[in-house]
């Protein structure tokens, strides 16, 4: 949808918000490097606008990004309300959410999750396939652990995968 729309030239510019910030070498960061693709195939204008988990902040970041961009892109876990209400003053900007569904009754933003639970369930066959008893802490009956981060949903999905 997005390549579609860059490619005819209607998206000059696309906003990054997230709720964390840059530096985790992870989910924001692989977001981020998305983002500078789409600089550097499309030649658009990016801005990231990075929350730090900072409740106060998003609110403001969404509203700057829905004034400047054509194009955002949200990590919107905790402030999906936010979302909700400023994507609803902004309905011709296209609005993208990441790893939450956001359901709003005009059909405004449009949701991308994953099923983080399929992933973890697959990392663990394979660390299970590849765990060898002479390893030292292996024990003979190959069972693996996880520890989870943080203690919310998508940790908890992981855990259950």
């Amino acid at each position: 949808m997005i390549s579609t729309i860059l490619s005819f030239g209607a998206a000059k510019r696309v906003a990054y918000v997230i709720n964390g910030s840059l530096g985790d070498q992870s989910f924001y960061d692989s977001g981020h490097a998305g983002i500078v693709q789409l600089e550097n195939e499309f030649g658009v204008e990016a801005r990231v606008l990075e929350c730090n988990f900072d409740p106060s902040l998003y609110y403001p970041s969404l509203m700057t990004a829905a004034r400047w961009a054509d194009v955002i892109f949200v990590i919107s876990y905790g402030f999906e309300e936010e979302l909700k209400e400023i994507a609803s003053m902004f309905p011709n900007k296209i609005w993208v959410n990441i790893d939450t569904v956001v359901q709003d009754e005009n059909g405004i933003i449009s949701s991308v999750d994953f099923r983080e639970e399929e992933g973890a369930f697959m990392a663990g066959v394979v660390a299970a396939m590849v765990t060898e008893s002479d390893l030292p802490g292996a024990n003979p009956e190959k069972i693996i652990g996880a520890v989870g981060g943080d203690d919310d949903i998508v940790i908890r999905a992981f855990m259950y995968g």
